[in-house]
């Protein structure tokens, strides 16, 4: 192909030559024709000057001849009229008889001669003439004949050439069109077989999650069964509810006082089956009877504390995971507990000791790691805690939690693509996980796709109000579109973007984040005191937040204060300010 195209640039290039310049056979016509008529006219010239020599002489021959005759009768006859004694023979006495006979006889034998000369000459110069006119005349005709046939001879070239560009140029397009068929059927056939292949993962995916809900429920019912055979056996406690496990009524245990072991055991079971119904209220009071009747199970104070941390009793969860450490120090899911418990807190140094101990007593449990990660991601450590739930997946590839963390590792590292593809691979293995749909609601958001952010956050509904990450998707989604599109923002627009991001502030009021974005709204309004407000709140809440002297950057030069703007630039790179990337 290459091979055959260089070919043709080569005869372009020589079909090129032959029409580029003027034509030099009409060029050497044209210098023929000119030196032509150049002669014809020197010639016509000389004669003309031959033709008045001529005459000059035959004047100056007859005026000759005059003084001649004039003088003759003196030499004849000598002065006074008297004979002349010169013997002279004159062979034509006629002419010499009478010098006025002599006279009208010669003289216009002269002019006749003379008249004769001037015709011949004319008639020469005229057929000259004519000659010089008529290659006058046909010079043009003939000079314009050889230009319209080297023009022709161009056209025709030219007509050549372009028809080779046209053959050229649609058999490249052939070729083109060609292969792009070709490559657009193979990337069709490869994308069926990826979608054929993704299909199958999925069902495979729910095949598997359809069989662990299966065996969830014959545990959950297996669980039930043993609460009623040991009810049933013992005889010393009465269950006056056991429900069906797919319900929601509270599962009531009325202990006796005759086996408190069999009594707290059956209390344990039954405060577990309520705290996965949710039920924390009366899980919470059956495990308090629990360990009032066996104090020192370690079990009973993990379950306890699990379910003050569900209850957000912060402080008591850690007085019983303290006491289940201090009955078990080697199990490694106590530290966890605790270290989860720390983390909300928000004592994240402690927390992640607790899941450093926990994970050096059990180092294939995928949830320590995943657990350490979120605590690492608040320490601003965002590269240890990407590592860490690396590990996560690599332990549970099919664990949805694990990619929606690890998408919210990636957003804060500004790697907000890659942060897009695990929560969207979080939502295959969860599709109904609203959590996992706020997430990715703000992730396209920070990623610029706004109207794809928006759709996310209208698929929420009315519930997006209890969601702090969805209304700063939705808000600050809002404003960026109109800005990006040259809207001007509507005072109605403007009041139900602030709505939604206070509503956010007064979700989680120390959320720093949320301060951000509205800091951010305010800066883009022009609204720079409230701006400065904002961020002065944030800085509050988190003196160490890259991003809050960032803005603060941003507010000075907004303000013409190019000093103060170059401190706090310099304050965010110091605490680790990740520049926003261009994609």
């Amino acid at each position: 192909m290459e091979k055959e195209a260089k070919d043709k640039n080569q005869e372009y290039e020589e079909i090129l030559k032959k029409i580029k310049g003027p034509s030099f056979t009409l060029m050497y016509l044209l210098l023929i024709a000119l030196l032509f008529t150049i002669s014809v006219a020197l010639y016509s010239i000389v004669q003309l000057k031959a033709l008045e020599k001529s005459h000059q002489q035959d004047i100056s021959n007859i005026e000759s001849t005059l003084a001649c005759i004039e003088t003759l009768p003196n030499k004849l006859y000598g002065a006074g009229g008297k004979k002349s004694e010169l013997n002279i023979t004159i062979e034509h006495p006629k002419i010499f008889t009478d010098q006025e006979d002599y006279l009208g006889e010669i003289i216009p034998i002269i002019q006749e001669q003379n008249a004769q000369a001037y015709d011949n000459l004319s008639n020469n110069l005229t057929l000259f003439s004519i000659l010089i006119a008529l290659i006058a005349l046909a010079l043009p005709i003939f000079s314009y004949a050889f230009i319209q046939k080297d023009q022709m001879k161009r056209i025709d070239t030219q007509h050549l050439l372009l028809n080779k560009k046209v053959d050229t140029k649609t058999s490249e397009l052939v070729i083109g069109y060609t292969e792009f068929n070709a490559a657009a059927t193979q990337k069709i056939a490869d994308l069926d077989t990826k979608f054929t292949s993704l299909n199958g993962i999925i069902d495979s995916k729910m095949d598997e999650l359809n069989q662990k809900q299966t065996k969830l429920e014959k545990d959950f019912e297996t669980a039930i069964d043993d609460i009623r055979k040991q009810i049933e056996q013992t005889q010393e406690v009465t269950s006056s509810v056991i429900p069906n496990p797919k319900g929601n009524d509270v599962v009531e245990i009325k202990p006796t006082d005759e086996t408190p072991a069999a009594t707290a055991r059956a209390l344990f079971l039954g405060a577990r089956i309520n705290m996965i119904k949710e039920k924390y209220d009366e899980a919470l009071k059956q495990i308090d009877n629990a360990i009032g009747l066996e104090p020192n199970n370690a079990s009973y104070y993990s379950v306890r504390g699990a379910i003050l941390h569900e209850l957000k009793r912060y402080k008591d969860a850690i007085y019983d995971e303290n006491k289940a450490i201090d009955l078990e120090p080697n199990n490694a899911r106590y530290y966890d507990n605790r270290g989860a418990t720390l983390h909300e807190m928000k004592q994240y140094e402690d927390a992640v000791k607790d899941s450093n101990k926990a994970i050096d007593l059990e180092q294939n449990n995928a949830d320590y790691y995943d657990n350490r990660a979120v605590t690492l991601y608040n320490l601003k450590r965002h590269e240890d805690a990407l590592k860490d739930t690396n590990k996560a997946i690599d332990f549970k590839p099919n664990n949805a939690r694990y990619y929606d963390n690890r998408g919210a590792i990636l957003r804060g590292l500004k790697r907000y693509k890659e942060a897009q593809t695990d929560i969207e691979n979080a939502l295959l293995l969860e599709p109904n996980n609203v959590e996992f749909l706020i997430d990715l609601s703000y992730t396209l958001y920070k990623r610029g796709l706004y109207k794809q952010a928006l759709e996310c956050c209208a698929e929420l509904g009315d519930d997006i109000a209890s969601y702090n990450l969805a209304l700063r998707a939705r808000a600050m989604s809002t404003l960026k579109l109109a800005q990006q599109q040259g809207s001007k923002i509507s005072r109605e627009e403007r009041e139900l973007i602030m709505n939604d991001l206070n509503k956010a502030i007064e979700i989680d009021l120390e959320n720093r984040y949320s301060l951000l974005d509205q800091a951010q709204a305010f800066f883009l309004l022009q609204d720079y005191d409230s701006m400065r407000e904002s961020l002065e709140k944030a800085k509050d809440i988190d003196p160490d937040e890259p991003e809050t002297y960032h803005w603060l950057a941003e507010y000075y030069r907004a303000i013409g204060d190019g000093e103060n703007a170059t401190l706090n630039d310099r304050l965010a790179d110091e605490k680790g300010y990740i520049s926003e990337p261009k994609e």
